[in-house]
């Protein structure tokens, strides 16, 4: 393997392997070994690997054209944005090229909400344990108080509030002035993969209603069929002002798009936002594959059928083993939190020849392609349960 600390700045730990082909759910490294795939990119390649209708779409745009700037009208744009809208019930949309960009769109669509009302401090409500992107603005939104020590000061405006709690939400909302949105995610991927309660959504939507402040909600992990509906929030029925997306939007193209309605839909005015290379050609034809897939009969429904599967078959098979603390998630989001930390278990599955994420030290993070079946099912249940087997009898 290349010595990447020649020529890349050190923000991140790789593991000692380089992948160079994917189909499916499989991966294979540089010395043809294969690998099951159960990160996905971190919840990006829902479709998995290679999916040759993806590719074929890619293909065919690229040789007609492959960047035109927003300086002038761009129709594959406007169809995934209309696209998006009847598929989710939002307004208008707005393209970028990642998840943070996206949130960052969200947190400024809240700033320009709270001026036009007059306010002079505008106030946006986070979760503590939130993760929202790295860069200065999301930073500040989110829980990480080592992250923030290192790039102080932080972006002002923001207040902690504890996720999944709607009694605190709701005094929070009655004694703190010029607040104008509430921001959170349906499932804390990074925060341990924890899943709001049933319900959580509606009260926070009628709270948000009450004291006229914008509902926010970042899916960016859990957009895209991850949790078995397009987004997370139609399991519920309710509607946000604002949503974050990409991840599985682009299965693998960067991608990234902040959706809104009502007043939160037309706050900006010309000039306030931009994006030399959101919504490119490329971007919004690989979209508007991607969602023509997941709009097809039987497609959610295998994902919930699949998450039901490996989630009850985990928890049956780990019942015993007193290490394991919890399995929780939302469909094929699923995090098994052990009682020790566990990072080496990445490792160990790479040479059972398998993909996993570790997060929070200690929460083993499955977001699998949802275009895995039981046969695949089996194996992870296979090797993942023999890994944490083994790691229960370590002291």
């Amino acid at each position: 393997m290349i010595d990447k600390t020649q020529y890349l700045m050190d923000t991140y730990n790789p593991e000692n392997i380089s992948f160079v082909k994917g189909e499916g759910v499989w991966l294979w490294d540089d010395k043809g070994n294969k690998y099951l795939d159960t990160l996905a990119g971190i919840a990006v390649m829902n479709l998995g690997h290679s999916h040759p209708e993806v590719i074929q779409a890619l293909k065919e745009q690229a040789v007609k054209l492959m960047h035109v700037s927003n300086a002038v009208i761009n129709p594959l744009q406007i169809a995934l944005a209309r696209a998006l809208a009847k598929a989710t019930g939002m307004e208008k949309s707005f393209f970028c090229n990642s998840g943070t960009e996206s949130v960052e769109v969200a947190l400024k669509i809240a700033r320009r909400f709270g001026r036009s009302k007059g306010y002079v401090n505008p106030k946006i409500v986070t979760m503590k344990g939130a993760f929202h992107g790295r860069t200065m603005n999301s930073l500040s939104a989110a829980n990480n108080p080592a992250q923030k020590k290192l790039f102080s000061p932080m972006m002002p405006g923001f207040i902690q509030c504890e996720f999944d709690d709607i009694n605190v939400l709701e005094t929070l909302l009655k004694r703190t002035t010029e607040v104008t949105a509430v921001l959170l995610e349906p499932v804390q991927g990074e925060g341990g993969v924890r899943p709001h309660s049933e319900g959580y959504l509606k009260a926070v939507r009628a709270l948000c209603d009450q004291y006229d402040v914008l509902m926010m909600l970042d899916e960016v992990q859990t957009g895209f069929g991850r949790t078995g509906a397009l987004y997370a929030f139609q399991h519920e029925g309710v509607l946000p002002d604002v949503v974050a997306s990409a991840k599985g939007l682009g299965n693998g193209f960067p991608i990234g798009v902040c959706m809104a309605k009502g007043v939160a839909a037309n706050i900006f005015k010309v000039g306030d936002h931009g994006s030399t290379y959101g919504g490119n050609p490329l971007a919004c034809t690989v979209s508007l594959k991607v969602l023509e897939i997941m709009q097809r009969s039987g497609f959610h429904e295998h994902t919930k059928e699949m998450a039901l599967y490996l989630t009850e078959e985990l928890r049956t098979r780990l019942k015993n083993l007193s290490c394991v603390k919890d399995i929780r998630g939302k469909g094929l989001l699923i995090g098994i939190e052990l009682d020790r930390p566990c990072g080496e278990l990445k490792k160990e599955a790479l040479r059972n020849g398998m993909v996993i994420n570790v997060t929070c030290q200690n929460v083993i993070r499955l977001v699998p392609p949802l275009i895995l079946d039981k046969s695949h099912c089996d194996l992870t249940l296979e090797v993942l349960c023999k890994l944490i087997k083994v790691f229960s009898r370590r002291l």
